[in-house]
């Protein structure tokens, strides 16, 4: 690999130096230097949305005690969080609910963990942490009733709206 060296002194001329990678320890792995091309970064998308027309909210569905996002869960968060990015004063609102089964205290750790985690995902992913506005109500605001797995599914959900500000 070649390196080149800007010296500060008097005598700006550069120094070229040759580095060799030292040999690897037995039983590692040898990292060769990546050439990395900067591409330019992509054009923004014009925003779309409008105050007084905002964007479909995003509904996530999760089986019982689920923590994770599914494939098609992380693509409808990334085409939330690039619609969003393109308007510069979107506000992101999360709401987490479960359904009534098991205790209270078990249903409000897992809507505060969905929560954190499509924040935490959409943050990763170009969202500021100050546009989000993230609040868990477990078993509360139920859609229908509890009674059939059907009614239960539909509860077990993650409410994502985004607007203008």
């Amino acid at each position: 690999m070649l390196v080149r060296l800007e010296t500060r002194s008097p005598a700006p001329a550069p120094v070229e130096r040759t580095i060799e990678p030292a040999p690897a320890a037995p039983g590692h792995a040898i990292l060769h230097p990546v050439d990395v091309r900067h591409e330019p970064p992509p054009q923004p998308m014009p925003c779309t949305a409008s105050a007084t027309d905002p964007a479909e909210p995003v509904v996530l569905r999760f089986a019982r005690r689920q923590i994770i996002l599914a494939d098609e869960q992380r693509l409808s968060l990334l085409r939330l969080a690039t619609q969003a990015r393109a308007c510069a004063n979107a506000k992101v609102q999360i709401r987490s609910f479960t359904d009534s089964q098991g205790g209270s205290a078990a249903n409000e750790r897992i809507s505060t963990l969905r929560a954190w985690l499509v924040a935490e995902f959409l943050a990763a992913n170009g969202i500021a942490s100050a546009a989000m506005d993230v609040a868990a109500f477990g078993a509360k605001n139920l859609l229908t009733t509890n009674d059939s797995n059907d009614g239960r599914n539909t509860n077990r959900r993650v409410e994502i709206h985004w607007t203008l500000q």
